[in-house]
């Protein structure tokens, strides 16, 4: 008999040793949903009557405009949550996302700070590509008029979660990530990587104003998730190159710590679970993850330099670690079947023994087809159950 998903990612998180390794699904963009899904691939923009939604892109005013794209998003978002659950994982991570405003019909803006392209997947849907900084200069910071109503947000959130929780949370374990990205990868992204070092060191008002916003939209979306019945919080926050941390971790502890430390507070004090999602070579961030208090870290990202020996052996029994599988080749197109079921046996005799530890892919992406998830589940079926050796 399976057990109950949400019982088996929370003691997972915990460090109890499950029966099998649980998995968790990063995700998964428009191309591979409407596989699961059985819905066609539309050529073009993937939006029905897409002439109709740019000239309104176009000319309506953003006030009129931003709830007919928020429909379409929320919709997508829940798409993905249904296809994540017909696929059978474990635990999915959800996201409602209310971060986007639209310019016309090629832009966008998060409230956050940050400007991006409409562009196509290469598979006919509407993705978006970052494509600057909004927010360059003192004065454009203290002009910026985009930040959420947070009060409307997290009523929105809840909204969505509880529809997610009511037709899902019984099958699969959600782990919900709320409606503002990282707190330092927003700041990062709203400023650019040429403003970052220097607004660290010469404009650190604006910087920890910026952090104040930003944990404050947290907390509301962390207390509407959970109040909608979300028992695994799950933020994302990229902090790495593929080489090793974007900032030194004495400093991102220093500037950013206190409000993870917060945060993660604040949902253990509701009896749930924190997830931190990091992309990159994250090895000298880990004790101050550890330390913020986070129950598990995702992505493991397979072609950032990671020593997996290492990181079980310095982190693997004080956090859980979650990820592994590899979509650059691993989970794409390119591989055989046989490939994946060789790279799931190893990373899960690798990370697994003792526990602490869910399988799944490092990003969500749409050169990912449905059928190398599927390849992902069987060969976790196979080489999965407890107790696990370290080869």
């Amino acid at each position: 008999m399976e057990p109950d998903p949400n019982a088996l990612i929370f003691s997972t998180l915990e460090g109890t040793v499950p029966p099998r390794v649980p998995t968790f699904l990063a995700g998964i963009e428009d191309r591979t949903f409407k596989e699961v899904l059985g819905k066609k691939q539309v050529p073009g923009s993937g939006i029905p009557h897409k002439g109709v939604l740019d000239w309104a892109l176009n000319w309506l005013p953003r006030r009129v405009a931003k709830p007919g794209l928020q429909r379409i998003i929320t919709q997508m978002m829940h798409q993905r949550v249904d296809a994540g659950a017909a696929l059978g994982f474990d635990a999915i991570w959800a996201i409602y996302d209310e971060t986007f405003v639209p310019v016309d019909a090629e832009r966008m803006i998060r409230y956050s700070g940050s400007v991006y392209r409409i562009v196509n997947d290469g598979f006919g849907n509407p993705s978006y590509f970052y494509e600057g900084p909004g927010i360059t200069s003192r004065e454009a910071y203290e002009r910026w008029d985009l930040w959420p109503k947070v009060d409307a947000l997290a009523r929105h959130t809840r909204d969505f979660y509880q529809r997610v929780v009511s037709r899902h949370g019984a099958r699969t374990c959600i782990a919900g990530q709320g409606p503002v990205y990282g707190i330092f990868e927003s700041l990062l992204w709203a400023i650019g990587f040429a403003n970052l070092a220097r607004w660290m060191r010469k404009e650190q008002d604006l910087v920890r104003d910026y952090i104040e916003r930003m944990e404050e939209v947290c907390a509301a979306s962390y207390d509407a998730m959970m109040d909608a019945g979300v028992k695994v919080i799950l933020q994302t926050d990229d902090m790495g190159f593929k080489g090793g941390p974007l900032v030194d971790p004495a400093k991102m502890d220093a500037l950013f710590g206190p409000s993870y430390r917060r945060l993660v507070k604040q949902v253990h004090d509701r009896g749930c679970k924190f997830i931190l999602h990091s992309c990159g070579n994250n090895t000298r961030n880990f004790p101050h993850f550890i330390e913020w208090g986070v129950d598990g870290a995702h992505a493991l990202e397979n072609t950032a330099g990671l020593d997996y020996e290492v990181i079980k052996g310095e982190f693997g029994s004080k956090v859980t670690l979650i990820g592994g599988v590899g979509i650059d080749h691993v989970l794409s197109e390119r591989s055989t079947d046989a490939e994946v079921d060789a790279a799931v046996r190893q990373v899960i005799q690798m990370l697994a023994p003792g526990g602490r530890f869910m399988v799944g892919p490092v990003h969500s992406e749409a050169s990912v087809p449905a059928s190398k998830l599927r390849a992902l589940l069987d060969a976790v079926k196979r080489h999965g159950n407890y107790p696990i050796a370290q080869e």
